[in-house]
């Protein structure tokens, strides 16, 4: 009979005992790791979404008030009730949006419903520039898309970085499918775009950096005459 000896009860190599706490150590630094990721991601997604929706409407408003001022002085009551209407909507908007914001903070993050989300922003338009912004838009592409949220305020940020900076007397705005991607298209007549955005990164990085992290592309181009043109891709599977 061969007799095979184990050793001491209990006992463990010793580089087996090594390997066992790198391998104890490492979850949990990993978890560390990623739960402080989720962390800066969450962060980064709430700071994009009051950019895109309060501080733009907030922005809105702002501008209804000068005009109103303005329609008042000069006497003319019925453009000052038709702005003062159109400031009440809006800050009945800002009110849904803010109990929106909170219900996805407490529940979890709401379908948006980027039909709904582009009408609004063309209505807002109208009621500060009545009439500048001119939208060609497949509506029925609008439902297909995997990431309104994202897309929503990407388009938001377009048009509204249009109406505060060309100075232009029309801006156009084109949605569509083209192949298996979507296309949006931001152009106006007016002096074109600043060269830095409010946090004084050129206006090209910080849009590519936007559009990069839905898988896309985007170009901008001076027109003929004066203007700017913003081309946006956005592949299918990205959106």
């Amino acid at each position: 009979m061969v007799v095979m000896s184990r050793g001491k009860a209990g006992a463990q190599h010793p580089r087996r005992r090594r390997r066992v706490g790198l391998l104890g150590k490492s979850p949990s630094a990993l978890g560390r790791r990623v739960a402080a990721r989720l962390v800066n991601l969450e962060r980064e997604r709430l700071a994009q979404l009051l950019h895109d929706t309060l501080t733009q409407d907030i922005w809105y408003a702002a501008l209804l008030t000068e005009r109103l001022r303005a329609e008042v002085q000069e006497g003319s009551s019925e453009r000052a009730l038709q702005r003062l209407d159109a400031l009440r909507g809006l800050l009945a908007g800002h009110y849904l949006t803010a109990r929106s914001i909170i219900a996805s903070l407490r529940s979890g993050a709401e379908a948006v419903d980027l039909q709904l989300e582009i009408r609004q922003l063309i209505r807002r338009v109208n009621d500060v520039a009545p009439g500048v912004l001119r939208p060609t838009i497949d509506w029925d592409i609008l439902a297909t898309v995997a990431n309104p949220e994202a897309v929503a305020g990407l388009v938001r940020e377009l048009v509204t970085n249009a109406v505060k900076h060309s100075g232009a007397s029309w801006i156009e705005l084109t949605i569509h499918r083209e192949g298996d991607h979507l296309q949006i298209v931001v152009a106006d007549g007016g002096v074109g775009l600043p060269a830095k955005d409010a946090a004084g990164r050129p206006v090209l990085e910080s849009l590519q950096a936007r559009v990069g992290r839905l898988g896309g592309s985007c170009t901008i181009a001076s027109r003929p005459g004066g203007g700017a043109a913003i081309s946006v891709r956005l592949p299918q599977e990205a959106q």
